[in-house]
């Protein structure tokens, strides 16, 4: 008996002392993101769009900014599909200044240590191994960097799709469900890296329907929002297709090249700046998310994305 008094005393200092510093880290951030936003530091253009977009909706216009060539009103889905930002009006209203989705962002992150000390421990076995891959996630310096960079709706997809894979290890497909729809609405993206999700869950644990379904809903919503949302209320094609003007100039461009100049395709993935982001993103790492493989290829699609553009 004693043996296991001990044992979970062990297991509570571990939690506590990634509870602790989960606090830590948002407390400091908080501090550094107040003072570049009273030292006017904090970018005048994101930030203003999310914080127009935000109080538009809690004054009962969802989603409504102004366009940044034209000056006209316009709503933020003929962007960008992210209409998560809707979800932070009730904050708005509670305290209406824009460090109040600053700080909601940071401490939003800083949660994702939970799921990775959760996973840690059940397939470590050890609370000690698991708290130092939590602590190993807060002192990742570009979530860091993400964090402090107010505000973005996809940074909040980072603590989301962490409990999205702590579910599903769980097999717990209800609150799955609910992280997954929540985080694809933080962007029309999102989407893809949920149906990655899906396929490994399909592949890992057996499911194929499961593990289908999840994959086709995941795509179906990126579909949905890049190809009816964004027309819908542009009244054109994404904006954001230019940045592939040399790779085909949209999703079914880029297909397209792959069978008939896959060398431009290969050449725009491995250009020095590309390589040198994905060693920079997993240095910090160790590689140690090579060691679970299927679950590292769900970071392809946006990786992809990201080494396709030319921004």
């Amino acid at each position: 008996r004693s043996g296991r008094v001990v044992e979970l005393a062990r297991e509570r200092v571990w939690a506590l002392t990634v509870w602790a510093a989960m606090l830590g880290w948002t407390v400091v951030l908080s501090a550094i993101v107040r003072d570049g936003y009273l030292s006017f530091r904090v970018g005048r253009f994101d930030l203003g769009n999310m914080v127009q977009a935000v109080w538009s909706t809690a004054e009962g216009r969802p989603l409504e900014i102004t366009h940044g060539a034209t000056g006209e009103q316009m709503t933020r889905l003929g962007g960008h599909v992210d209409p998560f930002l809707g979800l932070l009006a009730p904050l708005w209203m509670l305290w209406p200044s824009p460090l109040v989705l600053a700080f909601a962002q940071i401490a939003a992150v800083s949660l994702g240590a939970l799921p990775v000390f959760w996973l840690g421990r059940r397939h470590l076995g050890s609370d000690r191994a698991a708290g130092l891959l939590a602590l190993g996630y807060l002192a990742y310096p570009w979530l860091a960097v993400t964090a402090v960079a107010a505000i973005h709706p996809v940074t909040f997809a980072i603590p989301l799709f962490l409990f999205c894979v702590w579910f599903l290890d769980s097999d717990r497909l209800v609150p799955f469900a609910l992280c997954a729809v929540v985080a694809m609405s933080t962007g029309e993206l999102m989407g893809l890296p949920i149906a990655a999700l899906g396929i490994w869950f399909a592949v890992s644990r057996g499911r194929p329907w499961a593990g289908g379904g999840i994959a086709l809903l995941g795509a179906a919503w990126t579909f949905v929002a890049v190809y009816l949302v964004v027309p819908a209320f542009s009244g054109e094609d994404s904006i954001f297709y230019g940045f592939y003007g040399h790779v085909g100039g949209s999703p079914q461009g880029v297909i397209r090249m792959v069978f008939t100049d896959p060398v431009t395709i290969l050449g725009a993935l491995f250009e020095v700046h590309d390589i040198v982001y994905v060693v920079w993103l997993g240095l910090p790492l160790l590689g140690l998310f090579l060691l679970s493989p299927g679950l590292a290829a769900v970071a392809l699609p946006q990786l992809l994305a990201n080494g396709l553009s030319d921004f």
